[in-house]
């Protein structure tokens, strides 16, 4: 009965072409404020699960990529966290972690050590037909791995992805590229947390950070991916994400 009162309704409405576009541009504001609402939720949960179990899953992360003999560390927003706020950015709402790649085929092995942990794999990303960066889900929290490759001249290069709004993309699972040159991250340190626990954190953070953030010693919960010094978005060039 309500279904039949709604197509009533909606019948009448169009008759009145006033009418009926205000009353679109009504549910349309109202489906946006509900998209927002849930957007926020969600936000909010992954914040909160970063923080419930992050640690855990640091610890993890940390053991099952020295099993297998990786030089990796803390990247991103979790090593700025590290070694900013000896914790989690209060706002960061997943982790990052990264290493040096030199062989392709590593990536299975870290997918079996992360699942046979209790991870599950939920996105991987290749560019030019090359595994590049792998995202896993523990509970309700996320890792993403990313991964480094030293040039001939010594610098180390990765590669992140996001989406544009102002492109049309040919099918949902292409992406665009964000690539950045660094300096070299292949000697690591640890650096102690205010939970005493120890992590991997390249030794040359400080100006590794400053080139992925500009003055990352000083909080900025507006910063945008791909707006820092030396990254750099690829026009024309992308790469693919596959969903699990």
């Amino acid at each position: 009965m309500k279904g039949i009162k709604r197509t009533k309704i909606y019948k009448a409405l169009r008759k009145n072409q006033v009418t009926y576009f205000l009353y679109e541009k009504t549910i349309q504001k109202i489906r946006l404020a509900l998209m927002k609402k849930n957007s926020k939720k969600d936000l909010e949960a992954k914040i909160e699960d970063v923080h419930a179990l992050g640690y855990q899953i640091v610890e993890m992360a940390e053991r099952i990529l020295g099993e297998l003999g990786l030089s990796y560390f803390a990247e991103f927003g979790t090593l700025l966290g590290f070694v900013r706020e000896k914790g989690f950015i209060k706002w960061d709402d997943d982790l990052d972690y990264a290493f040096i790649l030199e062989d392709d085929s590593v990536w299975k092995k870290i997918e079996a050590k992360m699942v046979e942990n209790g991870f599950s794999k939920i996105r991987e990303f290749t560019f030019e037909g090359k595994i590049t960066e792998q995202c896993y889900q523990f509970g309700k929290a996320t890792i993403d791995i990313f991964s480094h490759r030293i040039t001939e001249g010594g610098k180390s290069t990765t590669i992140a992805y996001y989406r544009d709004p102002e492109i049309k993309y040919k099918h949902p699972d292409i992406v665009s590229v964000l690539y950045g040159e660094y300096v070299n991250l292949s000697q690591t340190m640890l650096v102690t947390l205010d939970n005493g626990m120890n992590v991997h954190v390249p030794q040359n953070y400080d100006e590794y950070l400053t080139q992925v953030y500009g003055n990352w010693r000083i909080p900025d919960p507006n910063y945008k991916d791909g707006s820092g010094p030396v990254v750099k978005k690829l026009k024309g060039v992308y790469g693919h994400v596959e969903h699990f």
